[in-house]
């Protein structure tokens, strides 16, 4: 029996980065799918050879001497984990300033490389950088990929009747609560997904952790608070206090699951019209079927019947605004002023603006936003769309809409 293979909307972007960079870099989580896109090159005959630097012998050819290691190799090939060498980087600059072919490396990672203290070399011109996430909901339910979101924000408006002719189904928690780790996702056993994540942390700690911090302890007691703490604001201060870590300690470890793609620091929208604006970031994990399992849900229904629901369904909005957006000259930032009104994302590209708001029931009238009453006086004419988890779309006027989430997974 053939494998079952869900198509990556990266994919194209790959195939297309082959053609006009000769290094493509794909960067993301562990376990979520780059390996598996390298075995389909190597299927396709795009590349000839995979070495991965999770095998220990290989590791060690690569480190005694980068520059042989890279001369040796099979070229087009794919190197698997590349932040294992940092000092690769090095040697794939020489040997592609050397012969300028394109198409000659796919390399992956699970970590950010360019935050590593040895990476100093600029691969500017020279790499493509493409993100692999976890599954997306369009992705999920295999329809073509649409940058939905992209679309809204460069018309800067809706159009609501083509929208009126899709048929929406009601959105279930079902998506939130296994995530979109292809392995947990695909199987949606929930003895499978308690095995799988337990195995991934440890395997996370042990692979990726173990030359950046001594403290694994301390480290997977900040990893699981943060999991109560997705959507909401990072203080510093009181996570120093809450943990018994001093303040350093925190942010350096922050900065870890970031540079590992566990999860996104999300930086306060800015405008030099407004005043009394909040610039403390938010925090979110990468993956709400890993988030529920940090915080001992066991089930669709305890996560629906929680009263964490709303910043879990948050975790899994902001992540699937990520995943709809390819453009890198896009921006997702939050707004909260310091009175505590707030809206959930910001998209920005330019001067033009989208204005993003999370909710499990849609609003009967938009007069208790106040968010946007606010935002309005910097951009009047930026759509605005609120997210929830009915099946129905409603014209608010003004460029307002409400939408239902499964618009994000729809077949366009």
């Amino acid at each position: 029996m053939s494998e079952h293979v869900i198509h990556r909307s990266q994919y194209s972007l790959i195939e297309r980065s082959l053609k006009n960079f000769p290094i493509t870099l794909i960067q993301g989580p562990r376990q979520s799918g780059k390996s598996f896109l390298l075995k389909q090159f190597l299927r396709q005959g795009k590349i000839l050879q995979i070495r991965t630097l999770d095998d220990l012998g290989e590791l060690q050819r690569a480190k005694e001497n980068p520059h042989a290691y890279i001369e040796s190799l099979p070229k087009p090939v794919g190197i698997d984990e590349i932040q294992r060498v940092p000092e690769l980087l090095l040697a794939l600059k020489k040997y592609v300033d050397d012969h300028q072919k394109k198409g000659d490396f796919i390399i992956t990672g699970s970590a950010n490389i360019f935050a590593y203290p040895s990476t100093l070399e600029s691969l500017a011109g020279r790499m493509n950088i493409i993100t692999l996430q976890p599954f997306s909901l369009a992705e999920l339910q295999e329809n073509i990929y649409c940058p939905f979101l992209e679309r809204v924000l460069e018309a800067q408006t809706l159009n609501p009747e083509w929208l009126l002719k899709k048929s929406f189904s009601p959105f279930s928690f079902e998506d939130v609560f296994w995530g979109g780790f292809p392995g947990v996702a695909l199987s949606k056993d929930i003895d499978f997904k308690m095995d799988w994540c337990s195995s991934y942390l440890a395997s996370y700690i042990e692979r990726d952790l173990r030359d950046l911090t001594k403290d694994m302890i301390g480290f997977y007691k900040l990893f699981e608070h943060l999991s109560l703490m997705s959507g909401q604001q990072l203080v510093f201060n009181s996570l120093s206090g809450d943990l018994g870590l001093d303040q350093r300690t925190v942010k350096r470890y922050v900065e870890i699951l970031e540079m590992t793609y566990q999860v996104d620091v999300v930086q306060p929208f800015y405008s030099n019209t407004l005043k009394s604006l909040v610039k403390t970031p938010k925090i979110y994990l990468k993956d709400t079927g890993l988030l529920t399992y940090l915080m001992g849900f066991s089930s669709k229904t305890e996560l629906e019947n929680s009263h964490m629901k709303g910043s879990i369904l948050e975790t899994w909005l902001y992540n699937e605004i990520t995943k709809n957006i390819q453009d890198k000259r896009v921006s997702v930032a939050y707004f909260r002023q310091q009175d505590g009104v707030e809206l959930d994302f910001v998209l920005s590209r330019g001067v033009s603006h989208l204005f993003i708001e999370c909710k499990t029931t849609l609003p009967s009238q938009i007069n208790s936003l106040k968010s946007i009453k606010i935002l309005r006086e910097i951009d009047p004419k930026a759509p605005v769309i609120i997210f929830h988890t009915g099946n129905h779309l409603k014209e608010f006027g003004n460029n307002i809409y409400g939408i239902p989430f499964s618009t994000l997974g729809q077949n366009w």
